[in-house]
């Protein structure tokens, strides 16, 4: 009975942790974002989106996509993603990590289809 209570302790300590570690972790931009490639990284333009926990260092409009290898197969799932809804006039979601680039544009690790 002790047993199953510590263990039923743990993995909530553990679930809170990890829940509270995503809530904070960093902008979400919701809309359309239009695709733009400088310097060998893809960025995004927030053209008619709405931003809300965007962290402090994002001091631009832009944000950049994490993956920078263009040959992983991660990046080019994601940038079929908004590439197709840019075309297609579709919104996404973007989650970013809560860091910066050194320009001032968060970097994202999350994009997901809005509509």
């Amino acid at each position: 009975m002790l047993l199953s209570r510590n263990l039923l302790l743990m993995v909530s300590f553990i679930f809170l942790g990890c829940y509270s570690s995503f809530a904070l972790s960093g902008g979400r931009y919701v809309g359309k974002l239009r695709p733009h490639f400088w310097n060998s990284s893809l960025y995004l333009y927030p053209v008619d989106a709405d931003k809300t926990d965007v962290p402090d260092c994002a001091t631009r409009e832009l944000v950049r996509l994490q993956e920078t290898d263009i040959n992983s197969s991660i990046y080019a799932q994601k940038y079929s993603m908004i590439l197709a809804a840019w075309m297609a006039g579709k919104k996404m979601d973007v989650r970013g990590t809560g860091n910066c680039t050194g320009e001032g544009d968060e970097i994202i690790f999350a994009v997901i289809p809005a509509e």
